[in-house]
């Protein structure tokens, strides 16, 4: 039997939980006789756990995309020292939200367009929503083109076939339950992805044993391609990268709509800040630390040549 029929059956199964977790929420509030309004929709009647929360925020940065692709290849890049691109910046984030809890909840909205129009007028509303619509559109896009590429190949089809599977199912499930279906579903791909970064980084350490006359995992740092030399390899992007990276990332991630929603449909500001701590254990071990393994072993295993990357590791 081909392996393209156990793709397909994965891809199916997964899918089919998907969208089952949507029509198991819609099923469900029609069955109390619900009527779906924005606080239902977007909050889940602020009514969700703290762990479910923690979990759920965990999952947006631990997609593929961000810590198994992007991550890996930071520190693959840069050595130890990438922390400051990615795991750093996120951990400021989500401690300064652990911070602020108590008023983002007292927000009651749930977007910044919504944001500026208490506070500026309905005009400053209405400039603000036409770029964000563009940046989230691009967001959104590049993640579901991220996977697409990597799913079409396997499953024998176009990527433009591929993004419309994807956006299908994701589009689906998140119209059918609202915000506590994308929360439910958060779970399973945290369970997911957990177990493959996991994974990964077990393979490389165990590819790293096998040759046991490699250099360490430490001295693997210097044979990163990008180093800034003459620094020590915890800051060894550079000054000038370190510092841009942290302007960039922070005032966005600081108001990043799909966390204060999450700490908005929590049922109480206790049960918001343990899921914040959940989300920053989760992230120092699956966005630092297993990414960081990976990005080392790859490279005692795989060292540049020459400057740049082996063919058979791209």
């Amino acid at each position: 039997m081909s392996q393209r029929i156990f793709y397909w059956l994965g891809f199916l199964a997964y899918s089919g939980l998907m969208l089952g977790v949507g029509l198991w929420v819609w099923w469900r509030e029609r069955k109390k006789g619900r009527v779906t309004d924005n606080q239902t929709f977007w909050a889940a009647n602020k009514n969700l756990s703290g762990t479910a929360i923690g979990l759920s925020i965990s999952a947006s940065m631990m997609s593929i995309s961000w810590s198994c692709v992007y991550g890996v290849q930071l520190f693959y890049w840069y050595g130890t020292g990438a922390i400051w691109l990615l795991i750093v910046p996120w951990l400021i984030t989500l401690i300064g939200f652990w911070i602020l809890t108590p008023h983002f909840r007292r927000f009651r909205i749930f977007s910044q367009p919504e944001l500026m129009e208490k506070r500026f007028g309905r005009q400053t509303r209405q400039l603000l929503a036409v770029p964000l619509i563009f940046v989230f559109m691009v967001w959104g896009g590049a993640e579901i083109y991220a996977a697409g590429t990597i799913m079409a190949p396997f499953l024998g089809i176009s990527i433009p076939a591929a993004l419309a599977l994807i956006t299908l199912v994701v589009a689906s499930y998140s119209f059918l339950g609202g915000f506590e279906a994308v929360v439910s579903t958060d779970k399973v791909q945290f369970v997911l992805v957990a177990a493959f970064i996991s994974a990964m980084a077990a393979l490389g350490l165990w590819g790293w044993h096998q040759k046991s006359a490699m250099v360490s995992l430490w001295q693997a740092n210097w044979l990163a391609p990008k180093i800034h030399q003459g620094l020590p390899i915890l800051f060894s992007p550079g000054w000038g990268l370190i510092f841009m990276t942290l302007v960039a990332y922070l005032p966005g991630w600081l108001v990043e709509t799909d966390i204060w929603i999450r700490l908005q449909s929590a049922r109480s500001t206790r049960q918001a800040r343990w899921g914040m701590l959940i989300a920053i254990g989760n992230s120092v071990v699956f966005v630092g630390i297993l990414p960081l393994l990976i990005g080392l072993t790859a490279l005692a295993l795989y060292p540049p040549v020459h400057g740049h990357i082996p063919v058979r590791l791209q």
